[in-house]
């Protein structure tokens, strides 16, 4: 039992490695688009992807959702929401990629942060998170009250 516990404890770091790694890229990204939000904006709309309204709203809302997002999965606080979310937004970014890219490999480091983030949205956050903290509080209330 003791080994079963201490491979529960090595996959749930691997985890939170993942959760720590791609919440900080997803937030300092967020960081960086905010500083120079109406340039970013900007970028958004000359991608022609989408229509100019929704080109400007995308543009606002992105740099918010990124920390916001980001800030959950470090957490581990509904990690399989915000993994979906993540990894659907990198599908996107991998699309407005490939619109803009003139040459080289279709490849791009986003294909890697989805296999993490689909991962831990089947696999969930791990030992060290909210989520499991979370859990472990009810089943001990439900203990108690049985």
């Amino acid at each position: 039992m003791d080994k079963k516990k201490n491979i529960i404890d090595y996959i749930s770091i691997g985890f939170l490695l993942i959760r720590f790694s791609i919440g900080l890229l997803f937030v300092w990204a967020g960081i960086n688009k905010i500083v120079d939000l109406n340039t970013f904006v900007t970028t958004v709309k000359a991608t022609g992807l989408l229509p100019e309204g929704i080109a400007i709203a995308f543009g606002y809302i992105l740099p918010f959702a990124e920390i916001i997002l980001g800030i959950l999965y470090i957490a581990g606080f509904l990690t399989s929401f915000v993994s979906a979310v993540l990894g659907a937004l990198l599908i996107i970014f991998i699309f407005a990629e490939g619109s803009t890219r003139t040459q080289g490999p279709p490849f791009n480091y986003n294909f890697i942060l989805i296999a993490c983030t689909f991962t831990t949205m089947f696999a969930g956050a791990g030992k060290y998170s909210v989520d499991n903290y979370i859990k472990t509080l009810k089943q001990k209330k439900s203990t108690i009250n049985s």
